[in-house]
C-alpha cells in the first residue's frame, strides 16, 4: 500500500506540472529556490480546491500540509488524505490545538509546514481574514514564515468547447421559486447546458427538475395542493406539514411525476445542500441510484427550523440548507466550475428571515441539543448579506452571472394564484431579457 501511495503521489505531481505549467516567481532576495534551507511555515492564499495539490507539487520535498478535518472526512477525499503521511488534520470550526503540536513535530523533523490561513477558498481575488494559528506556530517554534501568493485558480485557460465547466446554483424560498420556475423553463426553451447544478431548500426541487427537463413541473408542484386540484382558495399556514410532505414526497409520483430515470441517467453532476445540526455546517450530497433517498435529501434540505422536524440521515440530523449556504456558488467553484449562473428568489433590498428575532423560540428548541445549529441560525442574516457582496464582486470579474427578481412578488408561503403567476411570468421576462448576455457569459 505504501508503494501505491508513492506512485500516486509522483504521478499527481507530474500531472500538475504538465497540465497547469505553474510559473514560480521569487520576490526579493531572501528566497531563490523552493528547496528551503530552514524548516519554514509556508502560508498561501486559497483560490481553489486544487491549491493544496499544487503547493505540494511545488514544495515537493520535506513538507507537510494542514488540511481541514472535515475535508479529510469527506468520502471523496478520505482514501487519499488518510493515507498521505504529510497531512496534518485541523478542526477549523472548534478550538483545536492538536494540529499545532503535530505541526511543531514536523518542523522539528526538518519539514516545512504549509498552511492556508484563510481557512476556506475565495474566488474573487480578495482575501478572507487570516486565522492566527500560523503566527502562533511560527512564534512558538522560531520557524521563519514564507508567504506565497497564488495568482488565479489552478486551471487551463480554455473556451467552452475546449473544456470550460459551467455551474448553476439555485436558492430556495418555497413558493418564491415560482420566479426560478419561469427562468428555468425559459432556459429549457433555449437548451442552456450546465455541467454542475446545486440547489438548497426548494431550490433542490428546481435543480432536479432542470436535469429532467420537465418543463412546467416545478411551477406545478410548488403550488398548494388545493390549487393543484383546481380549487380557488388555499390556506397559507393551516396544513403546512401536509403541504411539506406533498411537495417533497407525493409530488414525485403525482399528477406530474418526477422522471427519475432521466435524472439518474444524466451526466450532469447534481448536489443538494443541507445544514448538519450536529456541526452547524453545510454539507452537500448527491444521489442518482435510490429515488427514496433522493427525496429524503430534498426533504432534509427543506426542513426549516421551527416549522418542520429535523431530518435524520446517515446517523446525523439535518435542517434547511439555506441556513448555511443560501446560494451555493462557492460550492460550484470548489467543484471546479469556471463560471457559475446563480438564480436568487429575493429582490434587491428584500428583508430575508432573521432568526435572531425568534431567539426566544429557538433557545429551548435547539441551543442545548444542537448548539452549533443554533449559532448558525443566529449568524444566518449576516452570512446571507456577505454572500451577495461576494457575488457582486464575482459578477464584476466575469465569473458569476446573477439573475434575481427586480420587484416584490409572492412571498414564501403565498397562496394567491395571481401573485404566483406574476412571479413566474417575471422570471420568464427576466430570462428573456438577459438571454443574449447569458449566452455570451457561457460562451455558447
Amino acid at each position: 500500500m505504501h508503494l501505491v501511495v508513492i506512485v500516486v503521489t509522483y504521478t499527481v505531481r507530474v500531472f500538475m506540472f504538465a497540465w497547469f505549467r505553474p510559473k514560480v516567481i521569487f520576490a526579493g532576495e531572501s528566497v531563490k529556490s523552493v528547496h528551503l534551507g530552514t524548516p519554514s511555515v509556508i502560508i498561501a492564499n486559497h483560490t481553489s480546491m486544487l491549491d493544496p495539490i499544487m503547493m505540494l507539487a511545488v514544495f515537493f520535498s520535506h513538507k507537510s500540509i494542514v488540511v481541514a478535518k472535515d475535508q479529510i472526512e469527506d468520502p471523496h477525499f478520505r482514501w487519499a488524505l488518510t493515507r498521505a503521511k504529510c497531512v496534518i488534520p485541523c478542526d477549523r470550526f472548534n478550538m483545536d490545538t492538536e494540529w499545532a503540536l503535530l505541526a511543531r513535530r514536523e518542523l522539528e523533523k526538518g519539514n516545512n509546514v504549509i498552511i492556508f490561513p484563510e481557512g476556506k477558498c475565495r474566488y474573487d481575488g480578495l482575501l478572507n481574514e487570516f486565522k492566527t494559528g500560523f503566527a502562533f506556530l511560527a512564534r512558538s517554534t522560531g520557524a521563519p514564515v514564507l508567504s506565497v501568493g497564488l495568482d488565479g485558480r489552478c486551471r487551463r485557460n480554455s473556451r467552452r468547447g475546449a473544456g470550460m465547466k459551467t455551474g448553476l446554483v439555485l436558492e430556495g424560498g418555497s413558493r418564491q421559486t415560482m420566479f426560478s420556475a419561469g427562468v428555468l423553463d425559459t432556459f429549457m426553451d433555449e437548451d442552456i447546458p450546465f455541467d454542475y447544478i446545486a440547489g438548497v431548500s426548494a431550490g433542490a426541487h428546481a435543480a432536479i427538475n432542470y436535469i429532467t427537463r420537465q418543463q412546467g413541473r416545478l411551477r406545478f408542484i410548488v403550488l398548494p395542493t388545493r390549487l393543484q386540484k383546481g380549487k380557488k382558495w388555499a390556506s397559507k399556514y393551516i396544513g403546512i406539514q401536509k403541504e411539506f410532505h406533498a411537495l417533497n414526497y407525493l409530488s414525485a409520483d403525482g399528477e406530474m411525476p418526477l422522471d427519475f430515470e432521466a435524472y439518474a441517467s444524466s451526466r450532469v453532476e447534481c448536489e443538494i445542500g443541507l445544514t448538519c445540526c450536529e456541526t452547524g455546517r453545510a454539507e452537500f450530497k448527491s444521489e442518482k441510484q435510490d429515488k427514496k433517498r433522493l427525496l429524503d435529501l430534498i426533504s432534509a434540505s427543506c426542513a426549516l427550523p421551527m416549522l418542520f422536524p429535523m431530518a435524520k440521515l446517515d446517523d446525523k440530523h439535518y435542517a434547511d440548507g439555506c441556513i448555511t449556504e443560501p446560494i451555493p456558488f462557492e460550492r460550484a467553484f470548489e467543484k471546479g466550475c469556471d463560471k457559475v449562473v446563480a438564480i436568487s428568489t429575493h429582490y434587491p433590498g428584500e428583508a430575508v428571515t432573521d432568526f435572531r428575532k425568534y431567539r426566544a423560540i429557538l433557545n429551548p428548541m435547539y441551543k442545548q441539543k444542537y448548539p452549533n445549529l443554533f449559532r448558525a441560525l443566529m449568524v444566518r442574516l449576516k452570512r446571507y448579506e456577505k454572500k451577495f457582496i461576494q457575488m457582486e464582486s464575482l459578477e464584476k470579474k466575469g465569473k458569476l452571472f446573477l439573475i434575481r427578481p427586480l420587484i416584490d412578488l409572492c412571498d414564501q408561503f403565498d397562496t394567491d394564484m395571481d401573485k404566483m403567476n406574476e412571479s413566474y411570468n417575471h422570471g420568464v421576462e427576466m430570462a428573456k431579457q438577459r438571454m443574449d448576455d447569458l449566452k455570451t457569459f457561457l460562451e455558447i
